[in-house]
């Protein structure tokens, strides 16, 4: 079985930034600091701008813990 270059750069690029995507959301719903207002707003905007709002949770509210 031999992968093509496309298939490569989906498992090199994308896969990680899944990961990213998927920790980031796990540790909001974990967040004691966020009220459930807080991590509904989180939610919704994770869910429809995935990587951007994951990278400003990252620099923003989860280094406030």
């Amino acid at each position: 079985m031999s992968l093509s270059i496309p298939e490569i750069v989906i498992i090199v690029v994308a896969v990680p930034i899944l990961i990213f995507e998927v920790s980031m959301f796990v540790d909001m719903l974990q967040n004691e600091y966020l009220s459930q207002k807080d991590k509904t707003i989180w939610a919704v905007a994770m869910l429809l701008l995935h990587p951007f709002v994951a990278i400003y949770y990252y620099f923003t509210a989860r280094r406030n813990k």
